[in-house]
């Protein structure tokens, strides 16, 4: 995973994080599973990018 730049990495995060979103409204799975592991890992990547 080193290959990818930090910063393309963050856009696929968001990416995901706004679909995990939406599809958050129908499925409890994705409420309390997925979405909150993808905001996690967009929260450090973002740490990471900032510095």
């Amino acid at each position: 995973m080193s290959d990818i730049h930090l910063n393309d990495r963050l856009a696929a995060l968001d990416w995901a994080v706004a679909r995990a979103r939406e599809a958050a409204q129908t499925d409890d799975l994705v409420r309390l599973n997925v979405l909150p592991a993808l905001q996690a890992e967009r929260d450090k990547v973002q740490k990471a990018v900032r510095g």
